[in-house]
C-alpha cells in the first residue's frame, strides 16, 4: 500500500467548450471557467470504489460577454450561489441551475473580489480600479460602505473585520471599521499570495510562507518552499498545504503544525496546474 498522502487524478481529460482558466469545486460539482466565455458544470462520481473516475456534463453556461476569457469562477456555498468575473463583469448564478440568482450594484470594470469569513453575516467586496465596494447580503447585495486605496490591490482576504491586502511590491493589514493599516513586509521576487487557515493567514513572502495573526505579528513557524509559488491553497486535507511551484514543475506539500515538506508531485507532462480548495 503506497504511503503517498496525494495522488494527482485526472478527472476531465477535455472540456466541451475552449480552454480550462479557472476552476472552483464544492461536493461532487467542478465549475470550469474557459479562455472563451463559458461556464461548465461538471458531476463527477468515483466507479465503485475502483479510485477510476467517471464525469458528467451536467450544464453550460455562455456569459455573454464575448469570447472573453473567464477569470475567476468562485463557489458561495451558504448563498448557493456561483460568482464570476468575465472580461471585469460580475454575475451571480444558482450553484444549481446556473440560472442567474441575483445582481451586484458595481458590476462593472471588477479585477477582483473576496468575501469575510468567520462572521454570522455575509460580506462581500469588489475592486474597482483603487475603490473597494463593500455589501452585505440580506437577500439582495446592500452596499455598506467604500474604500480608496493608494493604488489597486493584487490580493485581498477578509476575515473577522480585517482585510490582509496585497499590493504590487508589499503586504498590508486593514482594519475595515477604522481604515487602518499595519505594514507586513515588501515584497521582492513574487506576486502575494495569501490564503486563510482558521484565524490565520498564511502569506506568501518569495520562498516563504508566513503565518501571521490579526494583529499582523508571527503565529507559527514559517514554511520554506524550494522555489517561489504561483499559488497555495489549504481545505485539501487539514493540517496540509498544498503549494504550486512552477520552476521546479510540481505541487509541494507541507505539514502547517511542523512546516515539514511532506511530498513531492511532479506536473504531469503538458499539462497546467491549476488550484482549488475549500
Amino acid at each position: 500500500m503506497s504511503n503517498l498522502l496525494f495522488n494527482l487524478v485526472p478527472l476531465i481529460p477535455q472540456v466541451e467548450e475552449g480552454k480550462i482558466n479557472c476552476i472552483d469545486s464544492w461536493e461532487d460539482q467542478i465549475y470550469i471557467g474557459t479562455d472563451d466565455g463559458h461556464v461548465l458544470q461538471y458531476k463527477v462520481e468515483e466507479e465503485n470504489n475502483t479510485g477510476k473516475h467517471r464525469f458528467l456534463l451536467s450544464r453550460k453556461k455562455n456569459l455573454s460577454h464575448g469570447k472573453k476569457p473567464v477569470d475567476r469562477v468562485h463557489v458561495f456555498r451558504e448563498l448557493m450561489r456561483l460568482i464570476t468575473i468575465c472580461d471585469g463583469f460580475v454575475d451571480v448564478f444558482n450553484l444549481y441551475s446556473l440560472e442567474p440568482a441575483g445582481i451586484l450594484p458595481q458590476n462593472k470594470g471588477v479585477s477582483l473580489f473576496c468575501y469575510e469569513k468567520k462572521v454570522p453575516v455575509f460580506r462581500f467586496l469588489v475592486q474597482v480600479k483603487k475603490k473597494l465596494f463593500l455589501y452585505e447580503f440580506v437577500g439582495v447585495f446592500q452596499p455598506i460602505k467604500e474604500i480608496v486605496l493608494p493604488e489597486p490591490a493584487q490580493m485581498i482576504e477578509w476575515c473577522k473585520g480585517m482585510l490582509c491586502i496585497g499590493y504590487k511590491k508589499e503586504f498590508i493589514l486593514m482594519e475595515v471599521e477604522t481604515e487602518k493599516t499595519t505594514p507586513l513586509f515588501p515584497l521582492e521576487k513574487s506576486s502575494p499570495l495569501c490564503t486563510l487557515i482558521g484565524d490565520e493567514w498564511l502569506v506568501g513572502k518569495d520562498e516563504l510562507g508566513l503565518f501571521i495573526n490579526d494583529e499582523g505579528t508571527p503565529s507559527r513557524a514559517n514554511i520554506l518552499w524550494t522555489s517561489v509559488p504561483s499559488a497555495i491553497a489549504v481545505g485539501v486535507m487539514v493540517p496540509y498545504v498544498v503549494a504550486l511551484i512552477p520552476k521546479g514543475e510540481s505541487l509541494e506539500m507541507h505539514n502547517m503544525l511542523n512546516q515539514s515538506l511532506v511530498q513531492t508531485i511532479p506536473f504531469p507532462p503538458k499539462k497546467t496546474i491549476k488550484i482549488s480548495c475549500k
